[in-house]
């Protein structure tokens, strides 16, 4: 499997293999890389594009080779999983005569003439789709990326935009959970707000970007972890104002309550390697506020998030009296 960035940047010098499977959950992705791909494949010329959908459009596959417009000298199809609210079963639902037909027409594809891009979720080892495709078609990774491969992609989605961030800022972004075309739209608004040789700031970050309370949350985990209760609850009543509830906010406090847990744990076993999928940056500012805490105490922090995702669910009492009461505690405990 080739990381899609890897993808991309061969793209220019590469002959196309005739069929791509484009596998992750990251739809923005997805489409960058499909878009390339037809622009690659097709050039300046007319494209023929047709999409076909699911189990269904697996069927109807092969009556669509070959056939390209009068103008058009190349045809493009893409097989995809059904996208949210669209009719169709997932590919991976392909039963054993339908994957031998698949098979059959993958096999069949015109090469000169024909490019076959395949969409899918990621697919477990252990699937019979994921074992044909690997045997006919090139594997690009489209899940979201992290780490250093989502730094990467920051800083060409800044380039592209044309902002410069502050270092503080790419940290942020890069540990932030927000999908990269939310983000790309964030990065649009930031290059409008700032003069050409400045850079754009958490803080101009948080007043232009109300889509997501993430950037909030990193602040809510950061008082926690030093202790500032009334700094909490303000945030807390400023993530109410803007709409959000506790299951806007649970996800986030369940993130952050785990990275505790992985650090400290970390930490106790000697701090050699950073823990798997934790970011230099969340390592560092949280790291330094937990190394005299217990594990029983994050652990029991861990099991109050859980109870309070059975009260929002059961209705046992008032679930955003219960949220804040948490969030008092919590901070309260991180002082001692």
């Amino acid at each position: 499997m080739i990381d899609a960035l890897a993808f991309l940047s061969k793209l220019k010098s590469m002959d196309l293999p005739p069929v791509i499977h484009l596998m992750g959950e990251d739809l923005w992705i997805r489409e960058v890389v499909r878009k390339r791909i037809i622009e690659t494949w097709c050039g300046e010329g007319e494209i023929s594009y047709d999409r076909l959908v699911g189990t269904q459009g697996a069927g109807e596959l092969e009556k669509h080779f070959g056939s390209a417009s009068l103008f058009a000298t190349r045809n493009v199809i893409v097989l995809a999983d059904p996208a949210v609210g669209e009719k169709g079963t997932a590919l991976s639902s392909l039963g054993k005569n339908q994957l031998a037909a698949l098979e059959h027409a993958i096999k069949s594809i015109p090469k000169q003439t024909d490019l076959l891009v395949l969409e899918t979720s990621t697919l477990k080892k252990t699937s019979v789709l994921l074992k044909l495709l690997s045997k006919h078609a090139t594997l690009v990774d489209a899940s979201p990326p992290k780490g250093a491969a989502r730094r990467k992609w920051l800083e060409l989605m800044a380039k592209r935009v044309q902002v410069r961030l502050t270092p503080d800022l790419i940290e942020a972004m890069t540990a932030a959970e927000t999908p990269l075309g939310t983000l790309l739209a964030d990065l649009t608004k930031l290059s409008l707000a700032v003069e050409p040789e400045e850079e754009a700031s958490v803080d101009l970050w948080k007043e232009l970007t109300q889509s997501s309370p993430e950037v909030s949350i990193w602040e809510i985990g950061d008082h926690l972890n030093d202790g500032r209760t009334a700094s909490v609850l303000k945030i807390l009543k400023d993530l109410r104002g803007e709409g959000r509830t506790i299951h806007d906010l649970l996800p986030s406090l369940f993130n952050w309550s785990q990275q505790r847990l992985q650090i400290r744990s970390n930490q106790l076993r000697g701090g050699g390697d950073s823990p798997e999928g934790i970011h230099p940056f969340v390592l560092k500012k949280i790291g330094s506020k937990i190394g005299k805490t217990s594990m029983d105490s994050i652990r029991r922090e861990a099991r109050e998030l859980y109870r309070l995702d059975r009260v929002s669910k059961q209705s046992l009492e008032n679930p955003e009296q219960a949220l804040e009461k948490a969030l008092v505690s919590f901070s309260l405990k991180t002082r001692k």
